[in-house]
């Protein structure tokens, strides 16, 4: 099962800015590493110097998502969302 996540993170020029979001299909099944890999294809941030929380949990690199499912919502399409927030 896909989700659509939303990553909240700050961008390099400066801490005070408003947040950037990053839009991404993931699957359920996905590593927090595999994430990690999508988010740095994407930003070009090295995958060892992110930081993914979901609400005040930081995920760990062996936790799979489906393990996060609890935080997801259900937008207008009838999707399931997640926001994760990424700390570089």
């Amino acid at each position: 099962m896909s989700i659509l996540a939303t990553i909240e993170y700050n961008g390099r020029s400066s801490q005070r800015a408003q947040p950037s979001h990053l839009r991404l299909e993931l699957l359920l099944q996905d590593s927090v590493s595999e994430v990690k890999s999508k988010i740095h294809r994407a930003l070009s941030v090295p995958a060892n110097l992110m930081r993914l929380f979901c609400g005040n949990f930081e995920l760990q690199d062996t936790d799979s998502l489906l393990n996060y499912y609890s935080y997801t919502n259900q937008d207008v399409e009838g999707r399931r969302c997640l926001t994760l927030q990424l700390v570089m």
